[in-house]
């Protein structure tokens, strides 16, 4: 779930984001995910969109994130993009 949680944030830093295209969960090396204890997550992947120009380019994330089970939030603690 993090990793899905991690596309909405990211999306929010696209130019175009609609059409950003991540690679499967499942897809090898290309996504990392692992749990940090206490709800904590840290995720690895990258992102495929277009820029202003409407070139794709692939941008490489980092993110770590927070489940909050009582209200079923998430919050991002770090990212890098």
């Amino acid at each position: 779930m993090a990793y899905v949680m991690s596309h909405l944030y990211v999306k929010k830093q696209l130019k175009s984001p609609s059409t950003a295209d991540f690679p499967p969960p499942m897809n090898g090396s290309d996504v990392t995910v692992n749990y940090q204890g206490d709800c904590r997550h840290k995720v690895w992947a990258y992102v495929d969109s277009q820029n202003s120009f409407g070139a794709t380019i692939r941008t490489k994330y980092y993110m770590e994130l927070q489940n909050e089970p009582v209200s079923d939030s998430w919050s991002v603690l770090d990212s890098e993009m």
